[in-house]
């Protein structure tokens, strides 16, 4: 199911097929670089457990490219603290420099706004 549609993407709930891909993204040096380095595959799995059941209020999704209908990366809402709402995203790196996070970052701003009632996510 469809979460988000842009030009050049769409982001969906994940699937367990996405999981050698976000393996691959959490694990990249240049993704992590300041994220606190490539994660441990123990970590990556619980985390990706976490979004499978994709419960929350806010949440993340699997960004898919259009163009060649592969997972690219992630993207979402987290709640920082109460009413602190941050939208971030990490994209592989033969991904970037196209516009796409930004393209997605909108589009995320714009859902958030029209289904939420959020204004203006950090």
């Amino acid at each position: 199911m469809f979460i988000i549609d842009t030009k050049r993407c769409y982001l969906r709930e994940f699937s367990e097929a996405d999981l050698p891909s976000f393996m691959e993204l959490c694990t990249d040096p240049q993704v992590r670089k300041f994220m606190g380095g490539a994660m441990q595959e123990s970590a990556i799995r619980e985390i990706f457990s976490v979004l499978l059941k994709n419960t929350k209020k806010y949440n993340r999704w699997a960004i898919i490219h259009r163009g060649d209908h592969k997972f690219i990366g992630e993207a979402g809402l987290t709640e920082l603290f109460e009413g602190e709402i941050e939208l971030g995203y990490s994209l592989l790196p033969q991904y970037w420099g196209k516009g796409l996070a930004t393209e997605v970052a909108k589009a995320i701003g714009t859902w958030a706004f029209t289904n939420l009632n959020i204004a203006n996510p950090l």
